[in-house]
């Protein structure tokens, strides 16, 4: 992945993670099966990440592991959300007693469309027995998948889809003239991604040197695909 080279403490000021927090507020104060969506790179991960760890809120990304089984997700939710079980223990029951252990009992797993239909049963089990709280993060084919699942979709509370960067964002962000913003949002679609190649080129020259010239240079060398007009690639 690109390095990031954002200042942290602007990007919790734009108006997408603003959103996003707002919305697992609502989403981790009352139990249920939450969906936040959003396309690689529009910050969803970043966002989630921080909001759990304000919040001391368990946070699981399942393995790349295509043949996962249910007994093995269940082992890996047990590692993580009971590490002091004994590993000889049903992992069904290791959480079945954390769902139990308090009056609401949360996790936040991304990633989620590496999970199956019988994993997300799993979940969906502890969700009708317990005042759990899950919030499963993905793209767009997380989506699609889960309407094929009548057992989870008729369960989920809130959907949330992260907006990309816009104008006003990206001009505060890196304090440029409002049409070098124009550009650098036509140009990246508002993708973190898209931005750290840019930016990263930007930061080389001066910055009364920057123009929209100069960004569409750059962009062509650099930025793989053409945003469309609603900031999505072509």
């Amino acid at each position: 992945q690109v390095t990031w080279v954002f200042d942290e403490g602007k990007i919790i000021e734009t108006s997408a993670y603003q959103a996003t927090q707002e919305w697992l507020d609502e989403a981790c104060s009352s139990p249920g099966i939450w969906v936040l969506l959003g396309e690689p790179g529009v910050g969803k991960t970043f966002g989630a990440t921080h909001y759990a760890l304000r919040n001391r809120i368990p946070y699981i990304t399942p393995p790349p592991d295509r043949d996962l089984t249910v007994r093995r997700w269940l082992r890996y939710l047990a590692v993580h959300l009971a590490p002091d079980h004994n590993p000889n223990d049903d992992p069904y029951y290791l959480l079945c007693d954390w769902a139990e252990s308090q009056p609401l009992t949360r996790v936040i797993i991304d990633e989620a469309v590496r999970l199956r239909r019988p994993c997300l049963d799993a979940l969906r089990d502890l969700h009708d027995r317990y005042p759990v709280t899950i919030v499963l993060i993905g793209t767009s084919e997380l989506e699609r998948k889960l309407q094929h699942y009548d057992t989870i979709v008729h369960r989920v509370c809130g959907v949330w889809r992260v907006s990309p960067l816009n104008t006003k964002d990206i001009e505060a962000l890196y304090e440029v003239p409002r049409d070098v913003a124009a550009t650098i949002y036509s140009r990246t679609g508002g993708n973190y991604r898209h931005l750290a190649l840019l930016i990263d080129r930007l930061q080389r020259v001066p910055t009364t040197a920057i123009t929209t010239g100069l960004v569409n240079t750059l962009a062509d060398r650099y930025i793989l695909g053409r945003p469309s007009k609603n900031g999505k690639e072509e």
